[in-house]
C-alpha cells in the first residue's frame, strides 16, 4: 500500500525538482554552465549578480562574461546585493507576474528560503512563453507530468489566471477533492462565457487587437507617439505596466 509522504518530505521533493530545473533555466539564460561552479542555487544567488544578469537578458542584453566562484561568492558592500534582486523582481512585475508569486529579496540575500525563488523563476519562464520573450523553457511536458503525478509541483499558471483563482477561493477548492471542484464549476463557466462574450463585442465594434512588438531602443513613451490614437497612460493601462521606463525586446504591447 502506497504511503503519502509527510508535509516535510513533499516540500524537500519539490524544492529539489524546481530547483534543478531553476538552475538549468538560468545556465540556458546566461549561457553559462553554473553548475560547474561548486555552488548551490543560493549560493549562486545569494549577492544578487546573477538575477542582475537575468534581467538585464530579458531586457534584451548579452550575458557578457562568465562568472567565477569569486563573482557570485563576493560579499557586496552597502544595499548592492538587494538593489539588484529588486531589479530582477521589477522586471518579473514588467511581465505581469504577480506580488503573490514573487520572492522577498531577503529569501534570496539570506540564502534561507530557496523553494519561492524556484516558483517565481517557474512562473517568470511561463510568462516569457506567453509573451514571446525568448527564453528556455522551464520543464518539459513530461517532466511536468510526472512532477505531478507523484505529488511534487502543481501547474503553474499566468499571473493573472493565478490571482483570479485566489479571489474566487479555487486554489482551496481544488484541495477539497471533486465535491469542492463540482461547485466551482458552474462560476467557472459563467465567467466563461461572459468573458468570450465580451470578446466578441469587442472584436464586432473595434475589430482585432492591435499588438506591436518592442525592438531595441524602444520606450514606451516612442511607442505612445508613433501609434495613432495611443497615449503614454492608455498603453500602461492596457498592458498592466507598472514601470513604464521597464519594456523588454520582444514583449509584445496591445495598442
Amino acid at each position: 500500500m502506497a504511503t503519502t509522504p509527510s508535509p516535510l518530505k513533499a516540500k524537500q521533493a519539490e524544492e529539489k525538482y524546481l530547483a534543478d530545473r531553476a538552475l538549468r533555466w538560468l545556465e540556458g539564460v546566461t549561457n553559462q554552465r553554473l553548475s560547474s561552479l561548486g555552488l548551490s542555487l543560493a549560493g549562486l544567488l545569494r549577492n544578487g549578480k546573477l538575477l542582475r544578469t537575468v534581467a538585464m537578458v530579458l531586457e534584451g542584453g548579452v550575458p557578457g562574461r562568465a562568472f567565477t566562484k569569486a563573482d557570485l561568492t563576493d560579499e557586496r558592500k552597502g544595499f548592492q546585493a538587494v538593489l539588484d534582486v529588486d531589479y530582477f523582481l521589477n522586471i518579473c512585475r514588467s511581465l505581469d507576474l504577480q506580488d503573490h508569486q514573487l520572492f522577498s529579496a531577503s529569501d534570496v540575500t539570506n540564502g534561507k528560503e530557496i523553494l519561492p525563488v524556484c516558483r517565481t523563476v517557474r512562473a517568470l519562464s511561463l510568462s516569457c512563453q506567453e509573451k514571446g520573450i525568448e527564453a528556455p523553457v522551464f520543464e518539459t511536458d513530461k517532466e511536468k507530468g510526472e512532477a505531478r503525478r507523484r505529488g511534487m509541483t502543481r501547474e503553474a499558471t499566468s499571473g493573472k489566471v493565478s490571482a483570479l483563482g485566489t479571489k474566487l477561493g479555487l486554489e482551496e477548492a481544488n484541495g477539497g477533492g471533486e465535491a469542492s471542484l463540482r461547485k466551482c464549476g458552474p462560476v467557472v463557466a459563467l465567467l466563461g462565457l461572459a468573458a468570450v462574450a465580451a470578446a466578441a463585442v469587442a472584436f464586432r465594434v473595434f475589430g482585432p487587437p492591435r499588438t506591436y512588438i518592442v525592438k531595441k531602443g524602444d520606450t514606451l513613451s516612442k511607442v505612445a507617439r508613433e501609434t495613432r490614437g495611443a497615449t503614454l497612460k492608455s498603453l500602461v493601462k492596457k498592458n498592466n505596466i507598472k514601470n513604464p521606463d521597464v519594456i523588454l525586446t520582444q514583449q509584445k504591447i496591445r495598442l
